[in-house]
């Protein structure tokens, strides 16, 4: 758990995305909006400076779609594909 220090985090950019295609990302932000779609959802999550599109699907999830909304503060962590 990341605990509110003062302290500046360093927020992850497109850039850094971009380079981790492949591996492992991990996102803080909050959810911008939900596009809920048939056996999936596209969840966009609003970082400092970037909407970043995250495809939601319960095969690969731990928590419902139903658990979550807009406006929620989440980290998100998954595999970066184009």
């Amino acid at each position: 758990m990341d605990y509110i220090s003062g302290t500046p985090v360093n927020e992850t950019t497109l850039v850094e995305i971009s380079k981790s295609i492949g591996g492992m990302i991990r996102l803080k932000g909050t959810i911008h909006k939900i596009r809920e779609m048939s056996g999936f959802a596209f969840v966009i999550i609003r970082t400092g400076r970037d909407l970043i599109q995250c495809v939601y699907s319960q095969e690969f999830s731990e928590f419902e779609l139903g658990d979550i909304a807009e406006g929620y503060a989440v980290c998100v962590t998954g595999e970066g594909r184009l």
